[in-house]
């Protein structure tokens, strides 16, 4: 897979070079033409009575030299693509190669301490599930896989049919690789949609719709005026000026306001011809899957969206002639051009307004399924989870962490149906890396992702955890208190009796080991449910030597020892552990501890 990417970024690159050469080739082209144009021009009017024709000659230059700026614009807008598909490629090939952790986008602002489980699976930040998987570009895309992360739709159908998304996506490389090309400069943190919406109420308050009468017929009276002036010179030249100094006036009054609208429009032009070209991408495709033709049943008749944003963006290229004082001064002096620009607008949102988050979710959508997409494509011998419709019941083979490296990466067999699983091992054995890899290829499964596993079925429970813990002294909350909330957290909904599964790290390691088993025992009989399953990772062999009062299943794991060095496998085995590490790594690192 990394050699077909490798291939793939040989191929952009040798265009880009190509693309470049003959971008430099147009540039002495254009230069040529300009100065034989200028000679032309000149001799055609040093030598007009004796040449008549010559005056042809500066008009076929002048033609010549457009047309060569706009196969040159064109040429240096498809080197940029060649350029950003290099780029794409070579990310697909780190992906590969496990170094994906120096991607920009961490998905950092989506952190939360208060969701039951993205703080502690590593969903966000360095070296997290988000930074691995993201493809998306836009800032519905980005949301859009916080929300398969966090609150999937996790109806056993809609999985599968999300599974069957990301299966035919993935057989469709060139078009996700396009449209993830042509989002590459947006600016991800802008919700469009929503800007568009707000600015939607300050049009009605900049032009009232009983005034636009008036902003049509001031401007044709002036218009009709100066050309009477200019065939009958009996009218008097104050009236057209008095209307052009009522118009200026006007526009003085309401300047404020209105280029606080028309600017910020202005200003997302380039953006809206990103989202035109992944719109008409997405209308030209065709799909298989009843996911995705539902996706983009959205955009309603074929070309619809497209052509809504395509008026938008005409409307914006009107608006951005007013960057020239000059020109937009006289455009508002004779015609009112900036309140026209705003009725267009008025316009345009009563024909698409309802419409355009729907045709920005669709985007969304698409690229967080094709960054699932992108998983498959790099870890083919991933396996799309089978969901099973009675739980709660976990089942896997050859399951990993799907953030560790393969060469690296430990797996083991899954085979649980409900209960409270308590895990014991010593330290660095392997204890929290198992519960998170169990969270992970859940995250995964239930967002209809392939999962890091040969084999792997579960039916559909919510995830709860308390793993990374931290104190909060800026709301005087202790690491121990802060715990205690989660774990009531957990009790709480597990009363709702909805199929739930909870991982736990090290249970109230913040206190004594007398309350810390007794409140350890207390909750694993409050979680003792039969629609829940759990994890208890522990270093207190008291929990799970006492079967006779707790209903556990006992799974450790084990270390050796050789040469001053422990050896971990990393490999789960039934039983309670019966080692201890702690003061064998003290003596390791020098500490001297006495028997």
């Amino acid at each position: 897979m990394k050699e077909f990417f490798t291939n793939r970024v040989s191929q952009f690159e040798n265009r880009a070079y190509d693309l470049q050469k003959r971008s430099n080739l147009y540039s002495y082209l254009r230069l040529f033409i300009f100065l034989s144009g200028s000679v032309a021009t000149f001799a055609s009017f040093s030598h007009i009575n004796e040449y008549p024709f010559f005056t042809i000659a500066p008009f076929a230059f002048l033609v010549s030299f457009v047309y060569l700026v706009l196969l040159h614009s064109r040429l240096k807008e498809n080197k940029k693509n060649a350029a950003a598909m290099t780029q794409i490629n070579k990310m697909y090939i780190k992906r590969a190669e496990g170094n994906w952790h120096e991607f920009k986008d961490e998905g950092k602002e989506f952190y939360s301490r208060e969701h039951p489980y993205a703080s502690d699976l590593d969903l966000y930040g360095f070296k997290s599930l988000y930074q691995f998987i993201n493809t998306g570009r836009t800032f519905y895309g980005r949301k859009e896989l916080r929300n398969f992360f966090e609150d999937p739709d996790s109806r056993p159908h809609t999985i599968r049919s999300r599974q069957d998304a990301v299966r035919e996506l993935s057989q469709k490389l060139d078009f996700l690789q396009k449209i993830e090309c042509e989002g590459i400069d947006l600016n991800a943190e802008t919700d469009l949609p929503a800007r568009i919406k707000t600015l939607n109420k300050k049009y009605s308050e900049i032009v009232k719709d009983h005034m636009h009468f008036f902003y049509y017929t001031l401007p044709s009276l002036i218009l009709f005026l100066l050309l009477l002036k200019i065939g009958f010179q009996k009218i008097p030249l104050f009236l057209p000026l008095g209307l052009i100094l009522i118009q200026i006036s006007y526009w003085i009054f309401g300047y404020g306001k209105i280029t606080a609208v028309l600017s910020q429009i202005a200003a997302v032009r380039r953006d809206l011809t990103a989202y035109k070209k992944i719109l008409l991408l997405i209308e030209k495709e065709e799909f298989n899957s009843e996911y995705l033709k539902k996706l983009k049943s959205n955009l309603k008749n074929s070309g619809y969206a497209s052509k809504g944003i395509k008026n938008l963006e005409a409307i914006a290229d009107r608006i951005n002639i007013r960057m020239s004082p000059l020109l937009q001064f006289l455009l508002n002096a004779l015609f009112l051009f900036d309140y026209h620009a705003v009725i267009s607008l008025k316009k345009w949102n009563k024909n698409y307004g309802e419409d355009i988050i729907n045709w920005f979710s669709v985007i969304g959508s698409l690229e967080a399924l094709s960054g699932y997409a992108v998983l498959h494509l790099i870890h083919p011998d991933w396996k799309f989870p089978e969901i099973i419709e009675n739980g709660p019941a976990l089942f896997g083979k050859n399951v990993g962490h799907p953030l560790i490296p393969k060469s690296e990466c430990i797996r083991n067999d899954l085979d649980f149906n409900g209960g409270v699983n308590i895990v014991t091992g010593s330290n660095m054995s392997g204890k929290t890396t198992f519960l998170r890899a169990i969270g992970l290829n859940l995250v995964l499964a239930y967002g209809g992702a392939p999962v890091c596993a040969e084999e792997f079925r579960c039916s559909v429970m919510t995830v709860h955890t308390s793993m990374r813990i931290s104190d909060d002294l800026s709301s005087g909350i202790s690491t121990f208190y802060a715990e205690l909330l989660r774990i009531k957290k957990i009790i709480e909904y597990s009363k709702t009796t909805n199929p739930m599964i909870y991982l736990i790290d090290e249970l109230f390691r913040g206190t004594n080991s007398a309350d810390r088993i007794t409140g350890a025992k207390s909750v694993i009989h409050a979680l003792s449910q039969e629609w829940t399953m759990g994890f208890i990772s522990t270093h207190d062999h008291e929990l799970s030597e006492s079967r006779e009062k707790i209903p556990v299943n006992n799974f450790h794991f084990k270390e050796e020892y050789s040469d001053n060095k422990i050896l971990f496998d990393y490999k789960l085995r039934s039983g309670s552990c019966d080692s201890r590490n702690a003061v064998y790594l003290m003596r390791m690192l020098g500490i001297e501890v006495s028997e």
